[in-house]
């Protein structure tokens, strides 16, 4: 080899050497949750849509990183939950969301600033996991909802309207009474006057009997998404490479749930 083909050689391979310094240094990783890594980069761009979407001006790119984090582990909870999280459903709901008209204005708006791939990427796909998982926390009488929905129905067939009956409670179920007026009454389909009725909202089974003036019975609690997440505790390893995001990260989240659903390496 001619030495002005060696030394040409050297030369590019020391251009390479420091062009992918450069790259790894202007983009570099700033955490990993169970492998993935996040990078500046997709720190910064969600932090544009973050900002507006919240309607605020600033805040702190740890505080994003600690937002990243949390969506992470929701889209995680999601196939736990037994969720289809796959492109196609993002994708179905991402449509459902821009023909809705209370949602649609909201879309365009973000198309309109960020383009349709980075509001897809760091809005909608996070906003839709969210919601499917809360609606199958609430919502999965098969399993996730099961025991307090068979308490429920018990509750429905022993109780005879009378005073509370302190053996039907438990950590989960409690004895309520709540005024209402005969308007009240009936605008809501639900009360049934002088028989057991059993319906239910986002947080709880409810066992009751209206009798013109109040309604009163007995309350089940839900599983809520804490209680849910619970099962997976510190089940999400998170690498820092940057001490200053493992700080706040730290900080925002002690003595919360994400605590505890975390194990910091």
């Amino acid at each position: 080899m001619k030495k002005s083909s060696f030394i040409f050689l050297i030369t590019l391979l020391i251009i390479l050497i420091f062009a992918f310094i450069l790259f790894s240094n202007f983009n570099k990783k700033v955490f990993s949750v169970n492998g993935a890594s996040i990078n500046e980069d997709y720190i910064e761009q969600y932090k544009k849509v973050y900002m507006l979407s919240n309607n605020i001006d600033s805040i702190y790119s740890t505080s994003i990183a600690f937002e990243i984090i949390k969506d992470a582990i929701i889209e995680d909870l999601c196939r736990k939950a037994g969720i289809n999280i796959s492109d196609s459903t993002y994708e179905a709901y991402s449509k459902m969301l821009k023909n809705d008209k209370n949602s649609s204005s909201l879309i365009d708006s973000f198309e309109r600033i960020f383009g349709s791939k980075n509001t897809y990427k760091y809005f909608l796909k996070q906003f839709i996991a969210e919601n499917l998982l809360a609606d199958k926390i609430s919502n999965d009488m098969n399993s996730i909802q099961k025991e307090r929905y068979v308490k429920s129905v018990a509750i429905y067939k022993s109780w005879k309207g009378k005073e509370c009956q302190k053996e039907l409670l438990s950590d989960s179920v409690e004895y309520f009474i709540k005024s209402l007026s005969p308007e009240d009454a009936d605008s809501d389909t639900i009360f049934q006057k002088d028989s057991i009725n059993m319906y239910e909202d986002n947080n709880y089974y409810y066992v009751s009997l209206f009798d013109g003036k109040t309604n009163k019975g007995y309350r089940i609690r839900k599983v809520g998404f804490e209680e849910f997440a619970l099962n997976y505790s510190k089940n999400y390893k998170i690498h820092f490479y940057d001490q200053s995001y493992m700080r706040a990260f730290k900080l925002l989240s002690e003595n919360s749930i994400w605590d505890k659903l975390t194990d910091i390496k």
